[in-house]
């Protein structure tokens, strides 16, 4: 069986409707804030053969690292980004909110690998390269990228977004999303 632990109640409603679409009866999710979870009392503490955790912000200190560790009884594995992240619409929207272009994804790729060792463990790291498009038609991708940056920034500009969206749809009314990331993946026995 497999346990998905998020603190965002919305991504939990996406998985627990996937899953039900699906008819899957071997996940369930568990609404946890891992900065606070006591594994003991969640049932967590030694109770996977393999935790995995896939782009997770919050595994950011030492502290979180040892929990983490403490789910599995055999591996874990972690994937971060490994240097910057391109996507058209993040690159929009920090022109639209005057964000300075960042990455701290490069800090988080070199802080995990470091911790593991100093931890004691023999870390396997392996890299890769996605790219992966979101297409959806040009109202419905609005609104979603309006939802997404507002859960971020309450400032933002939703008729600047319907501009972007419609000038950068293809011509059957479709937007078109990119992404291309490189991507670290950690692998670990405990």
């Amino acid at each position: 069986s497999i346990t998905s632990v998020d603190i965002s109640v919305a991504m939990g409603e996406v998985l627990n409707n996937k899953i039900k679409a699906l008819d899957i009866d071997n996940i369930k999710f568990k609404l946890i804030d891992w900065d606070n979870v006591d594994l003991d009392k969640e049932g967590l503490n030694n109770r996977f053969d393999i935790s995995l955790s896939a782009l997770n912000p919050s595994l950011n200190s030492l502290e979180a690292l040892k929990k983490f560790c403490k789910t599995s009884r055999k591996a874990c594995v972690i994937v971060t980004f490994n240097g910057n992240v391109n996507n058209n619409v993040r690159q929009f929207m920090d022109k639209v909110l005057s964000v300075e272009e960042s990455n701290p994804h490069d800090c988080y790729s070199y802080f995990t690998e470091s911790i593991l060792q100093e931890m004691g463990y023999k870390v396997e790291v392996f890299s890769t390269y996605m790219h992966w498009v979101k297409s959806n038609p040009t109202k419905e991708a609005a609104q979603r990228i309006i939802k997404e940056y507002k859960y971020f920034n309450s400032e933002v500009f939703e008729d600047e977004i319907y501009k972007y969206v419609l000038e950068n749809s293809d011509g059957n009314g479709v937007f078109h999303e990119n992404n291309k990331a490189s991507l670290n993946i950690y692998y670990w026995e405990v």
